[in-house]
């Protein structure tokens, strides 16, 4: 709903979003109808031949959007990357598909099958022959060209969960969310990668936002009442030039 605020503020900008579960849809056609601005690319898995289905409108697999998308891109468009916490699920679905020819699922199953009675760990996916080549077809491929290489504005969302109480987390992660118990979903250098992050939550009466973390340079925010990203962020403080 937010990134949709700031498509509606500025419709000389084209907006093209990733989103692996098609919930832009269902906000965008019944809520910001007026909204033209967007080239959509629904991708349920990692790799896929990317088919438009109507203008504007295509579905494909993430790697083979972005590929297009990047033979597209213009100085001041936006790239909006939706839910990265799937993706990044998505990304060791798509290595685990190609090298074994079967589902996730079905590998993490027989994997377990496989493992020895008395065993305490599963490592399905091991070392750098497999997690090496899967964080280089998320990152290398994927997120790091879209967050620095690029002339382009970038909004990206995830899911938040709680950190686990006495678990082991690398030394830089917990250092980066201090006392913060929250933790953003999808793969964990994800946070390094963004210039601000902002937490959407609601109370019972409200939606409200606050800065998370970091915002470089710009006044933080605090449980703000929330009604347009684009309008309360974008023009009063980051002020963003029309």
């Amino acid at each position: 709903f937010q990134w949709l605020t700031i498509a509606r503020l500025l419709p000389k900008q084209t907006f093209h979003v990733i989103d692996p579960d098609d919930g832009v849809i269902r906000v965008w056609v019944n809520e910001f109808p007026e909204v033209n601005n967007i080239k959509y690319y629904f991708t349920p898995t990692w790799y896929g031949k990317v088919v438009e289905e109507e203008n504007n409108k295509w579905k494909g697999g993430v790697a083979n959007s972005f590929t297009k998308i990047k033979g597209e891109i213009k100085e001041d468009d936006w790239i909006v990357v939706e839910m990265l916490n799937n993706l990044w699920a998505m990304a060791q679905g798509g290595f685990v598909s190609e090298i074994f020819q079967e589902g996730i699922g079905e590998y993490f199953l027989k994997a377990r099958k496989e493992l020895k009675e008395g065993a305490k760990r599963l490592d399905a996916l091991r070392g750098w022959t497999d997690w090496g080549v899967i964080n280089k077809l998320h990152n290398d491929d994927f997120i790091v060209p879209i967050c620095y290489q690029f002339p382009c504005h970038v909004y990206m969302t995830t899911t938040v969960s709680k950190a686990i109480s006495g678990g082991d987390e690398d030394p830089d992660l917990k250092s980066f969310y201090g006392d913060s118990a929250l933790r953003l979903e999808g793969q964990k250098h994800n946070p390094f990668r963004a210039q601000s992050i902002f937490l959407f939550f609601k109370t019972r009466d409200e939606w409200k936002y606050s800065t998370y973390l970091k915002d470089r340079g710009r006044k933080w925010v605090e449980n703000e009442a929330l009604f347009s990203f684009a309008e309360q962020y974008l023009l009063e403080i980051a002020s963003f030039k029309l």
